[in-house]
């Protein structure tokens, strides 16, 4: 028989599932803990719902992102205060959730801070967080999952190469007139701070 478990009491019951009892009420919640109904680890919570939830597509995009944003903007900073609090970092930090601009969950590390202005104008929609959790505490917690401030040898080819894309389809859909503006800034500021920066970290 599967374990039944209370929801932290911060959960959305919206995204809960059949593993978990859900209550109405604060006295509810007492008399199940009296019979001996345990209340689910808000870390272990987010590591074995919430995010697989998201990965596999499970919840809508709107709820994906109110996840997302409490768990960085709230959660994750009390968790990461825990005495194992960076081991459950670590992990999670490996995880497809984070939603991109083009709507795509990712890890953070596959994103870049839209807060360092010259990587900029040389990144696409795919590598910067979604704006909804683009705010104070949210973006503190994706620097601290591994999302990047330095463009690395591998981002300058991973940029060249959205650049080379783009051309691409420019050439076969001409419907947007903006677009080869686009790229010829984008390719013009990537020239640039390779000329700039000489050598590139891996």
């Amino acid at each position: 028989i599967d374990m039944k478990y209370l929801p932290p009491a911060c959960a959305d019951t919206s995204i809960l599932d059949s593993k978990f009892i859900k209550v109405s009420n604060q006295n509810e919640r007492e008399l199940l803990e009296k019979l001996g109904v345990k209340e689910m680890n808000l870390a272990f919570y987010y590591e074995s719902h919430v995010c697989p939830k998201i990965i596999d597509g499970g919840i809508t995009d709107k709820k994906r992102e109110s996840a997302v944003l409490k768990l960085l903007a709230q959660d994750l900073p009390n968790i990461a205060e825990g005495e194992s609090g960076q081991v459950w970092i670590d992990r999670i930090s490996q995880l497809k959730f984070i939603p991109n601009r083009n709507g795509l969950a990712v890890c953070a590390n596959d994103l870049y801070d839209p807060n360092e202005s010259d990587l900029a104008k040389l990144l696409d929609e795919s590598m910067l967080p979604a704006k909804a959790i683009c705010q104070g505490t949210a973006l503190s917690s994706l620097r601290s999952l591994g999302m990047r401030s330095k463009l690395s040898a591998d981002g300058v080819i991973d940029i060249a190469r959205s650049i080379e894309s783009m051309a691409r389809s420019c050439a076969t859909d001409q419907s947007d007139p903006n677009m080869q503006h686009v790229i010829r800034s984008r390719a013009k500021s990537l020239l640039h701070f390779i000329d700039a920066e000489g050598t590139i970290g891996s």
